[in-house]
């Protein structure tokens, strides 16, 4: 039987004092974007200018930058592009940022084996 977890099952001090970048705002990356910022935690949003998720963005609160923006001032990175512009952005704007220090998130698990051999980064 599948284990469920509750809000008492994580500990959200661990992520507390840590920049998240959510890569892409739509309809993964707005909630979960949200969701962390309510959750009283330093949320960067990265999204396409000249889009309506972009502008979305913008209404939410959030002042959004590039891939490489986000990736570069953030400990934790979400990918939550579509899938088949996963690997693309990833290679063009957020490889070289992941240092050892960086954790990359892939919630839907696409695209990672066009990122094997990055520098360093770990994937939860």
């Amino acid at each position: 039987m599948a284990k469920i977890y509750y809000d008492n099952d994580a500990d959200l001090n661990l992520l507390k004092g840590k920049k998240i970048a959510v890569i892409g705002y739509g309809i993964q990356g707005r909630g979960q974007s949200l969701n962390l910022r309510d959750s009283g935690l330093d949320v960067i949003v990265s999204e396409l200018p000249g889009t309506a998720n972009y502008e979305q963005a913008k209404k939410d609160g959030f002042n959004p930058v590039s891939a490489k923006e986000a990736s570069a001032a953030a400990d934790i990175v979400q990918i939550l592009t579509e899938d088949h512009v996963q690997a693309k952005v990833y290679k063009l704007e957020i490889a070289e940022n992941m240092t050892d220090k960086a954790v990359e998130e892939d919630r839907r698990n696409h695209g990672r084996a066009e990122r094997a051999g990055r520098p360093g980064a770990q994937d939860v």
